[in-house]
């Protein structure tokens, strides 16, 4: 009953930071009174909590794309759960919080041109170049 059409829907943006160029898919953008809401579809088994989306790269991001693209203010960022159907959104990152992340992306983008890659272990290893990886070089030898 409270369906509304959205502004956006797999939105393709391209920004430019610094030399940097950042493309962001998008979801879904919702008009609200003011400015606008960023939706991003989440299906992972563990639900998010509050304090992952407020420290969330992805949407900082996200927040920093639209308003730059579309000059729109962003007033409220959600992942919505797709496995419980329920959203989780918090308010717009402050402006500390932008200038942050868009430092690490020029700090990242600086090691990738350096090739400083340092391997970390997460969910996602062995990744598509465990041959590389100092955690996995011994287990998948190169060919």
């Amino acid at each position: 009953k409270d369906f509304k059409l959205p502004m956006a829907v797999e939105g393709d943006y391209i920004i430019d930071i610094g030399a940097i160029k950042l493309r962001a898919k998008i979801d879904r953008i919702d008009r609200l009174e003011k400015g606008v809401e960023i939706i991003d579809y989440k299906s992972n088994a563990n639900p998010i909590t509050i304090d992952k989306l407020i420290e969330s790269r992805q949407l900082a991001i996200y927040q920093m794309v639209i308003e730059l693209k579309l000059g729109v203010r962003v007033e409220r960022l959600t992942y919505y759960q797709l496995r419980t159907q329920l959203p989780i959104s918090t308010e717009r990152y402050s402006d500390e919080r932008i200038e942050e992340v868009k430092n690490e992306i020029l700090i990242v983008a600086d090691k990738i041109r350096k090739e400083e890659f340092a391997a970390r272990l997460n969910d996602y290893c062995p990744c598509d170049f465990p041959h590389l990886c100092p955690y996995f070089q011994d287990k998948y030898p190169s060919e």
